[in-house]
């Protein structure tokens, strides 16, 4: 029997949990993916708004990430969607958060963000109601590349928006395809298999992008930022940098 939901916050109807790979010695994983306690993450420094923040990628990385990129066919398909989203949220009356704007709206910035599981950008050919509180909504906006799991914005009615990360059904990884008025069962499959990825979608875009860049220059032994040597020892204190820093 599913709970009754409707007096609930939306952000109580999930665990916070981070999805992610493993980070070698630093954070070992055997699955492709595994669970973090979200509550001992590295914190997130203050952002400037709208990818600001975000630089082009180190050379080596960039040019690893080349044979995964949308070619122009694709680009135009994407762009052409991301206007039929942005026209649906107007109609709906959903504010959808300005920095996800920002980077749908640019390849460049879309391209800075590596992924070493080929996690790609995507988009829904709708915003879908939430199947689990009535007059919440969700966006789906990137894919991990076997579709084993895909994060959505989770947009709240009177709520600020957060981040989800899920595996939705078995037969169908992505919530906006699924049925779920064919069977109730859905439901809670589904919201079994989903998690608050982060509070926002800065904090999400920020902690996915460190991420992928630590683990190629690790594989790469590329030198570390300082930013992202902090990151490294707030998980893995005693950490030795290669380079002596």
């Amino acid at each position: 029997m599913i709970r009754d939901v409707s007096s609930m916050r939306a952000e109580s109807l999930f665990e916070y949990d981070w999805v992610t790979f493993g980070l070698g010695d630093i954070r070992p994983t055997k699955p492709t993916y595994s669970s973090s306690a979200y509550d001992l993450l590295p914190p997130i420094p203050k952002l400037a708004p709208d990818c600001a923040w975000l630089p082009p990628l180190h050379p080596t990385i960039d040019a690893e990430m080349e044979d995964y990129r949308l070619d122009e066919k694709a680009k135009y398909e994407y762009a052409r969607q991301l206007k039929t989203i942005e026209r649906e949220a107007i109609s709906l009356g959903i504010e959808l958060p300005s920095t996800f704007l920002t980077l749908a709206r640019s390849f460049e910035f879309q391209e800075r963000i590596p992924s070493c599981t080929a996690c790609y950008f995507d988009l829904p050919e709708r915003i879908i109601e939430s199947p689990f509180r009535q007059g919440d909504f969700i966006l789906r906006f990137l894919n991990d590349q076997q579709v084993c799991v895909c994060w959505y914005i989770y947009l709240p009615t009177n709520a600020p928006h957060f981040v989800i990360s899920s595996s939705a059904d078995y037969d169908e990884p992505f919530l906006d395809s699924i049925d779920f008025e064919a069977s109730p069962k859905l439901v809670q499959n589904c919201m079994e298999s989903t998690s608050i990825a982060a509070k926002s979608f800065d904090e999400f875009i920020y902690r996915f992008w460190i991420e992928n860049v630590i683990w190629f220059k690790l594989n790469e032994k590329i030198p570390m930022l300082e930013l992202e040597l902090d990151y490294i020892r707030h998980i893995a204190p005693d950490y030795t940098d290669p380079n002596g820093r």
